[in-house]
């Protein structure tokens, strides 16, 4: 559904497990990133300059 429409990344965020997962399209399919932890700082492969560090965002959130 979301290759079909042009997404070509896209970042599931599970703050039970405080963990990220980045999902990559290609060759026509989401190819998944190993597993991000909350002591990782996580860039995007399509938006420059965008990042994430995770440690801070689920201080943020709790």
């Amino acid at each position: 559904m979301y290759a079909s429409i042009g997404v070509r990344e896209y970042w599931i965020i599970h703050d039970g497990t405080r963990d990220l997962l980045v999902y990559s399209l290609k060759n026509g399919k989401y190819v998944p990133t190993p597993l991000f932890i909350s002591r990782n700082v996580v860039e995007s492969n399509v938006i420059e300059g965008l990042t994430l560090d995770l440690e801070g965002f689920f201080g943020v959130i709790e």
